[in-house]
């Protein structure tokens, strides 16, 4: 859980982390900011927004052995299943697939088994490098450990409004696929459940990069998390034919014209959105997603609007955004990376 012990703004100078590598050759890696970041959270509203800052690392260093989908690791001696337990991901630092995030599915006493889907740790061209690539393993969230176990825990500054169902309780809207999924703290059976359902949904993992609506139906307050920023370049997979619900995953804000989705993959510009890849940015007085798209002349225009550049559009930290990927990529071709917007 990433429930800081009292409400904050991101403050990058709250403290430093130094993460060590487990080998010499990493001596020079930056020491990495630690912080809060807070939303406020509307009576009677829903707000998008995602959780950029990440838990602290639980093991930082080299991989000496790549396969298809594992990674071993000399010099640890980790306990059989206990990163699957609850979730864990691993995200690569460094080398071609740097930025890239996968959940762990499995782990012996030094190798972590990944969720890899079409794209191999080996994939030619793109491969993980083993004693020269670096990763950092860390800790993930489930619907309970994010939001509460309780209806006074997790992220909500004035706790979660359970109830008997969405029409009085807080609703926490979930990406699957191109749909959101309802879920709710239900007062009758005391955890999360799925609208319509009474299995317990505590356990449902969350994945770094998911963009969460919420609507509020409790009071006017905030949700406010800790953890720490991202320190390398990113990537997010992105299908091609697919709609994507993405956090921002990097905890600044900019605008439609600072996104800088770029290689290995490549952002299809286009005539209209009818041809080109969309991002909407969520428009919390009316309701609704408003879309844009990239022209031939690298200028943002607003589906429906007046023609004009909208790459000044702001989008603000923590808000989470969707993306509908035009094309037929897959592999390689599906990831679009993002540099890092600070220096640390």
């Amino acid at each position: 859980m990433r429930t800081p012990n009292h409400a904050s703004t991101f403050l990058a100078t709250l403290a430093l982390l130094s993460l060590t590598f487990d080998d010499s050759r990493a001596a020079n890696t930056p020491s990495v900011p630690v912080g809060c970041l807070t939303y406020p959270v509307t009576n009677d509203t829903i707000t998008a927004f995602g959780v950029p800052l990440l838990d602290l690392p639980k093991f930082t260093g080299f991989t000496t052995v790549v396969t298809s989908n594992t990674l071993t690791v000399t010099g640890v001696t980790w306990t059989a299943s206990q990163y699957v337990t609850t979730p864990h991901f691993i995200t690569i630092r460094t080398g071609a697939q740097a930025g890239r995030t996968l959940r762990v599915t499995a782990n012996t006493t030094n190798v972590l088994t990944l969720d890899t889907e079409d794209t191999p740790l080996n994939t030619a061209g793109f491969a993980v490098t083993a004693n020269t690539d670096a990763f950092e393993l860390y800790a993930g969230d489930t619907l309970a450990t994010l939001f509460g176990s309780t209806p006074t825990s997790g992220i909500l500054s004035s706790g979660v409004k359970a109830g008997t169902s969405t029409a009085d309780a807080d609703v926490i809207y979930i990406p699957s696929g191109a749909v959101w999924v309802s879920y709710y703290f239900s007062t009758t059976l005391g955890f999360w459940v799925l609208d319509g359902s009474a299995t317990n949904q505590n356990s449902l993992i969350l994945y770094p990069d998911d963009g969460f609506l919420i609507f509020r139906n409790g009071v006017t307050g905030s949700l406010t998390m800790a953890g720490r920023v991202p320190s390398s370049k990113l990537l997010s997979k992105f299908l091609g034919g697919t709609v994507n619900f993405i956090t921002l995953r990097f905890p600044a804000s900019t605008t439609l014209g600072s996104l800088n989705f770029g290689a290995p993959g490549t952002w299809i510009a286009g005539a209209s959105d009818a041809t080109a890849d969309t991002v909407s940015v969520w428009n919390s007085a009316g309701y609704y997603w408003q879309s844009y798209f990239k022209n031939v002349s690298n200028q943002w225009i607003e589906v429906g609007g007046d023609g004009s550049d909208q790459s000044n559009v702001a989008i603000p930290m923590g808000s989470s955004i969707q993306i509908d990927k035009r094309g037929t990529g897959t592999g390689t071709a599906s990831f679009l990376g993002q540099p890092l917007p600070y220096s640390l």
